[in-house]
């Protein structure tokens, strides 16, 4: 099968995602970085979040990591999606 037909998927960076909501919350005044609740502040916690389940996944094998992922990553990502 050939590159042109198959069914593509665009993806993002999620690190470049990440530097976008870290910068915003630097763009902001100091007292308004404070607000637990923001959504720069609320995105950058939901990073964490994924990255520390890609942290576990660390050495596991594909099939394995597709196991595993299939019930937390989808959670995360899901409410992820909110805020981004």
């Amino acid at each position: 099968m050939h590159w042109h037909q198959m069914t593509v998927i665009l993806v993002g960076c999620m690190a470049h995602a990440r530097r976008k909501f870290d910068e915003a919350l630097k763009a902001l005044p100091k007292e308004s970085r404070k607000n637990k609740m923001g959504m720069a502040q609320t995105a950058l916690r939901k990073f964490a979040r994924l990255y520390a389940l890609e942290k576990q996944f660390k050495g596991l094998t594909i099939e394995q990591r597709l196991f595993v992922a299939s019930g937390k990553k989808q959670t995360s990502a899901g409410r992820f999606k909110t805020v981004v």
